[in-house]
């Protein structure tokens, strides 16, 4: 199977539903840390065959301030033809 990277654009339909999905579940778009000023960061979309995963990480998530990563399923339709 090829695995491939890419990364979303602010224009793909997919960047403001994984950042939704970010909201949902952790209640805030950022989470900023005003410590260690961090926030969630968009490392990229791992593509394998027809499917793929939307990859997130925060360094010192609030309140213990561990560092996180979450990933989220890509959806039909997330990416613009490229």
């Amino acid at each position: 199977m090829v695995v491939k990277l890419e990364f979303l654009t602010r224009e793909d339909p997919g960047w403001d539903r994984a950042w939704q999905a970010i909201a949902d579940e952790f209640g805030s778009y950022d989470c900023r840390n005003a410590e260690y000023s961090e926030s969630w960061q968009y490392m990229g979309t791992v593509i394998e065959g027809e499917g793929g995963r939307h990859q997130f990480r925060h360094r010192a998530l609030p309140p213990t301030n561990a560092r996180r990563s979450v990933e989220y399923p890509v959806k039909p339709g997330d990416f613009l033809p490229r």
